[in-house]
């Protein structure tokens, strides 16, 4: 468990096929036991957690009906097939990555589709876990008074004050042209994590974008220059601009100079540059 690293790849077999694939997206650490009921008897207490992002197959298939390459790439002991070619029922064995490719082959899947859905979710559990702990420091503020409290905390969550103020500036999604408020969020450019109260309730530090390109732009994955052109992450790819079926080679139109200087923070802080 300690020998796996995160990118690698986790064969899920079960009920005499291969049905998921998993991408590891940490390192493994110290954990309690689950309680397996009976089989409790059988394991310490303590152990080893690897988080994975799986994927369900829509094509399963038994390794063992690839016996002949696995008798040449794969592991001669400790494998996952025996010499018989029956399955082996321990918990975890590496594999050649010769071995692994065959049967990635065999699946026809997107790996790092995979993990960019895995460590999208761990992002949103990250951002729910600052903006519950960001809850708790506002209600313990004593130096505003709980009116000013509550501005904050709305404006967090893109509304309230902080919202009515961004639609004096922005009336529609600048990459999609939706209109309608309720299917539009309020966006900080600068985060609000780094913005102090002022610039939290600023009207200029906000962008009114339909969820999903909300999402991209709180992420880094797109940005914006004062002129209206869009800057675009490495790390967004291609595909899911076809499946959003967005345009990012279009003008957005110009930002006003103030929300200039919000978005050259995001450009400089929150655009992710790197391809990793």
């Amino acid at each position: 468990m300690c020998s796996v690293q995160p990118g690698d790849l986790v064969f899920s077999y079960f009920n005499s096929a291969i049905r998921a694939v998993g991408v590891v997206m940490n390192e493994a650490r110290s954990y309690a036991r689950p309680d397996f009921g009976l089989a409790n008897r059988f394991w310490e207490s303590d152990g080893w957690l690897i988080d994975v992002q799986f994927q369900l197959l829509d094509n399963c298939f038994d390794p063992k009906s690839l016996l002949h390459e696995y008798r040449i790439h794969g592991p001669t002991t400790h494998g996952p097939i025996n010499s018989i070619g029956g399955a082996n029922m321990e918990y975890l064995y590496a594999i050649p990555i010769e071995l692994g490719v065959i049967y990635l082959d065999r699946i026809s899947i997107d790996v790092a589709e995979i993990q960019a859905v895995g460590s999208a979710e761990r992002w949103m559990e990250h951002v729910d876990d600052v903006a519950e702990e960001e809850d708790r420091r506002l209600r313990a503020r004593t130096d505003i008074g709980p009116t000013e409290i509550r501005a904050l905390t709305l404006a967090r969550r893109g509304q309230g004050y902080f919202r009515n103020k961004v639609a004096h500036f922005e009336r529609a999604c600048r990459l999609t042209g939706v209109k309608e408020p309720r299917h539009l969020r309020a966006s900080h450019i600068k985060p609000w994590r780094t913005s102090n109260d002022m610039e939290r309730l600023d009207g200029s530090n906000g962008l009114l974008l339909s969820p999903h390109v909300d999402h991209l732009f709180d992420q880094g994955y797109l940005s914006f220059r004062q002129n209206g052109t869009i800057l675009k992450s490495p790390q967004l790819s291609e595909q899911l601009l076809g499946r959003w079926r967005l345009d990012l080679t279009i003008n957005v139109g110009r930002f006003t100079k103030h929300q200039e200087s919000f978005l050259e923070y995001h450009r400089d802080v929150v655009l992710q540059t790197s391809e990793n």
